[in-house]
């Protein structure tokens, strides 16, 4: 006895002791995800002010074209006037360091185009000429290629605003270095997303352009427009990054602004790591002590559970058979023991029932039913030997048929699938039904909308049910 106290009492002791330290883990751990949204937020409010300020910078230059084309001499297509026109414009002082030019229907830039625009932005130029749409598309420019820019494409209109070519307007990102400074005050890396997947160094530099490789966290968020992810691989290929993202409507682009998750997180997580070692060791010792003291209890309260249990199932089982032969005793006709049968079953809990005898030795006939279509009823009626469904193999067979799920019934009678779905049975059970010499009269079928609904208890039930129905047809069928 004094055993027992002594070990109560360390236990209570360790519990308490588990209480606090529970506490306190939740306290920092509290704390570390506090920190943690904040620091998302931040990114997340930093990226979305980045891609705003970008946004207005690419639809500011959109407007600028957008006003050079409206310009006579573009919409007469005169070459060497266009070339006047740009050059007074001014396009460096503009923003349009790489220049500005026209190209016809063809594609055909003016004389002064040379070495600025280069293949890979003629896709977009196409696109513009074709389908009369602006657009902004990152591109490479010089005799290298070595130079990325923002290529700015803006289709042109004759007086009877037919196309006639498009301006296309270039930006080095060298250029943005005001922008640069505004959308990352705190560092970070700040990158910006075409719509085609052409992905820009950060703002400042000569730069490059290249294909977004990575496409999960990519495709993520172009289709979730604006968050932050946690991802271990970032869109430039470097890990464990956290990245804020946003995606502005009407340019399309996704600008992105990263920090190092270990930068981000790095003081939350280290206490948190810290509280979560203290507790795992302390609940470890607490979680061997409880089970050392209510083992014997467990094991006392699962025997007492199975034997209530079991105790149910058999009263149960016993008054639900009592009522079916008390029901089937008053029942006169085949069709009055059918549909007690029916009855009985559905009230007890499945929810499709069919009750079918064998006529005339080949045709089968369902006396009785429930939540069965017209339709249905008279494919039952088609002799067994003729049918490829489970009814008819129960009683060719003289066997019990047991499926815990659509799935299982579907895979041995595709045929029947569709008709099986309409009706939503899931657990399935067909018994054959016995004359008092043992040969086969019919079947009962039983369905639940419920997977995996039968248990043992309830298929001797069942059985039990079908065994008194045989009986009780046969005795029906001497009476009539």
């Amino acid at each position: 006895m004094k055993f027992s106290i002594s070990r109560r009492l360390f236990l209570r002791s360790l519990l308490l002791v588990l209480a606090v330290c529970a506490l306190a883990a939740t306290f920092s751990w509290w704390n570390a995800e506090t920190e943690k949204d904040q620091t998302r937020g931040r990114i997340a409010s930093s990226a979305a002010d980045a891609a705003a300020t970008v946004e207005q910078f690419l639809i500011g230059q959109l407007s600028v074209l957008e006003t050079v084309a409206t310009h006579g001499e573009i919409r007469e297509g005169n070459r060497p006037g266009i070339a006047t026109d740009i050059a007074r414009i001014g396009a460096p002082d503009r923003g349009f360091g790489g220049g500005i030019v026209w190209v016809d229907p063809s594609g055909a830039p003016t004389p002064t185009a040379q070495n600025v625009i280069l293949q890979n932005a003629r896709p977009a130029i196409q696109t513009a000429v074709r389908t009369g749409r602006r657009s902004i598309t990152g591109a490479l420019v010089g005799t290298e290629r070595s130079n990325a820019v923002i290529a700015f494409v803006v289709p042109t209109r004759d007086d009877r605003r037919q196309i006639n070519g498009a301006l296309v307007g270039i930006t080095r990102l060298v250029e943005l270095r005001a922008i640069n400074e505004i959308v990352q005050p705190e560092g970070g890396d700040v990158r910006l997303v075409d719509r085609d997947g052409n992905l820009l160094s950060p703002l400042g530099t000569s730069g490059a352009v290249v294909k977004v490789d990575v496409r999960s966290p990519y495709e993520r968020m172009r289709r979730n427009g604006k968050g932050v992810l946690d991802v271990e691989v970032g869109l430039t290929g470097s890990r464990d990054r956290v990245v804020g993202y946003a995606t502005e409507p009407a340019s399309g682009w996704l600008v992105t602004r990263s920090e190092s998750r270990a930068s981000a997180f790095g003081a939350a997580t280290t206490g948190l790591r810290t509280e979560l070692v203290t507790l795992a060791g302390t609940g470890l010792l607490v979680c061997i002590g409880l089970f050392l003291m209510s083992r014997q209890e467990q094991r006392a309260a699962d025997e007492r559970g199975v034997l209530l249990e079991a105790e149910r199932t058999a009263r149960s089982r016993a008054e639900l058979l009592e009522k079916t032969a008390e029901h089937l005793a008053a029942a006169q006709t085949v069709a009055d023991v059918a549909n007690s049968v029916v009855t009985d079953i559905q009230a007890w809990g499945m929810d499709i029932v069919i009750v079918q005898m064998i006529g005339d030795g080949r045709t089968a006939e369902a006396v009785a039913t429930t939540n069965i279509s017209s339709a249905g009823e008279e494919e039952l009626r088609r002799a067994p030997s003729e049918r490829d469904d489970v009814i008819a193999d129960v009683m060719r067979t003289d066997a019990v048929a047991v499926f815990q799920s659509g799935v299982e019934h579907d895979a041995q009678y595709p045929e029947w699938a569709q008709e099986r779905r309409r009706l939503g049975a899931e657990t399935v059970v067909v018994i054959p039904l016995h004359n008092a010499a043992g040969g086969v009269i019919g079947a009962v079928f039983a369905a639940s909308r419920q997977p995996r609904w039968l248990n043992e208890g309830k298929r001797k039930v069942l059985i039990g049910i079908a065994e008194q129905c045989g009986l009780a047809l046969e005795r029906a069928q001497l009476q009539s």
